[in-house]
């Protein structure tokens, strides 16, 4: 095995001919890593239920049904099989400002 000091200027060619990186490197390094975009991000989650929300049931149960359910629910859903899509987004408006 060859050693190299990183204080050189430059790296002997027999050296970096004999480097080579693999994809278990990369497996190794994906587990120990913390990516800075994830370092940045905070998620907050409200603590909300849909006993708060007013009105509108037929939408409270149509979410539940498509994001909800397959989420708590998986095994359930994976007895459909190829025969059902299910969404995988939702897109949450309203007309009225907080």
């Amino acid at each position: 095995m060859y050693l190299i000091d990183l204080e050189d200027e430059s790296i002997d060619v027999e050296i970096l001919n004999f480097m080579a990186i693999t994809n278990q490197h990369f497996t190794t390094a994906l587990g120990t890593i913390n990516p800075s975009a994830l370092r940045e991000t905070v998620v907050e989650v409200p603590n909300v239920t849909y006993e708060d929300i007013g009105g509108v049931g037929n939408v409270k149960r149509e979410l539940k049904e498509t994001v909800q359910y397959p989420v708590e629910h998986p095994e359930k859903f994976e007895k459909c099989g190829k025969y059902v899509s299910f969404k995988r987004s939702a897109f949450l408006w309203t007309s009225r400002l907080w």
